[in-house]
């Protein structure tokens, strides 16, 4: 069972609490597009008779936009871990004047 910790040393490590929240974020957003789109697809066939088009079409579009949201996701995901310099988001920023007081 997991416990709070007296702060010296952490139950998880930091960076997995964003690497689970990251990977059930991409999960749900699969999944959720596919269901709503095959939702939207059966409704469609129910009530204008145009059954199973309607969700056939509908399941490829929600499969489709879920690809889209989950690239998105990885690729925002890799753009905020790297910024700009090459440097990750995990090692500390250096001061660049050395000359600096505090």
């Amino acid at each position: 069972m997991l416990s709070a910790g007296s702060g010296a040393n952490p139950v998880m490590p930091p960076k997995l609490g964003s690497s689970l929240a990251l990977v059930t974020q991409l999960g749900l957003t699969l999944a959720l597009s596919i269901v709503f789109g095959l939702v939207l697809g059966l409704w469609i066939d129910g009530h204008f008779g145009t059954k199973p088009w309607a969700a056939v079409v509908f399941s490829l579009l929600g499969i489709s936009a879920g690809i889209y949201g989950v690239i998105r996701l990885v690729s925002a995901s890799i753009d905020q871990a790297t910024d700009t310099s090459g440097r990750t988001a995990a090692s500390p920023v250096e001061d660049e004047d050395p000359d600096r007081k505090p």
